[in-house]
């Protein structure tokens, strides 16, 4: 049985104890994103399978985390408390295997999200460059350590700036769709603003050493549909 096969029965059976979409879990990108990345490694397969999985729920996690402090409704406990579990889950896997620098980064990546929430609040700026690179960041941020934590950092600037541009675009298209609540100046700045990521991708493309171009294909792939998806919800 394939590992990504694996993972979802593994996620399934722990999702199907409290009130989360287990598709929207098993289905998200970023998943797919993990298994890749942890294929470079030379774990075994059940540790494989133990450490996608627990980073598929420390990712659902913040989601859900996420998704209550932009409802700001204080009727959300079972929510906070569907939060908490599948974060308990994160570390009843990972305890079980000798990985204290894994450990390490990822509670760094936790740290970093939840200042980067608080700087997204206070700056809400929608077309601002900076405000779009932290939404970025915040989604992906546990992708960078793990990143991080296989040495890939070629892979780090590219997928920032492939994040960032496919944002850029999902904005674009967010807009041309409302065209009624917006005006031509916001339209425009995100023009420039992708235009000058597109540049920067380029250059960082031919960086990128010969055994991870199709790593880093694969998550172009990934990234481009996740936020094409979300353009069209958004619209």
């Amino acid at each position: 049985m394939e590992i990504k096969q694996l993972v979802q029965n593994k996620l399934t059976n722990l999702l199907n104890r409290i009130e989360v979409n287990n598709q929207q879990l098993t289905s998200d990108f970023r998943v797919d994103i993990v298994i890749k990345l942890i294929n470079q490694s030379n774990w075994p397969v059940d540790k494989q399978v133990d450490i996608i999985t627990a980073i598929a729920l420390l990712q659902m996690s913040v989601d859900i985390h996420q998704q209550i402090a932009n409802q700001h409704c204080i009727s959300n406990a079972w929510q906070i408390l569907n939060g908490d579990y599948l974060s308990s889950q994160y570390y009843v896997l990972v305890a079980k295997y000798d990985e204290p620098c894994l450990i390490h980064s990822l509670a760094l990546a936790i740290k970093e999200i939840n200042q980067l929430k608080v700087q997204v609040i206070h700056q809400q700026r929608p077309n601002d460059k900076l405000y779009l690179k932290k939404k970025v960041e915040i989604e992906l941020k546990l992708l960078f350590h793990l990143i991080r934590y296989f040495d890939l950092h070629m892979l780090e600037a590219f997928i920032k700036e492939v994040g960032y541009y496919y944002l850029l675009e999902a904005e674009r298209k967010s807009l041309h769709m409302n065209l009624k609540q917006v005006n031509d100046r916001e339209i425009s700045n995100l023009d420039i603003l992708q235009m000058e990521s597109q540049l920067l991708l380029t250059q960082i493309n031919k960086q990128i050493p010969l055994y991870l171009q199709n790593l880093a294909t694969f998550i172009d792939i990934c990234l481009k549909e996740h936020f094409t998806n979300k353009a069209k919800l958004q619209s």
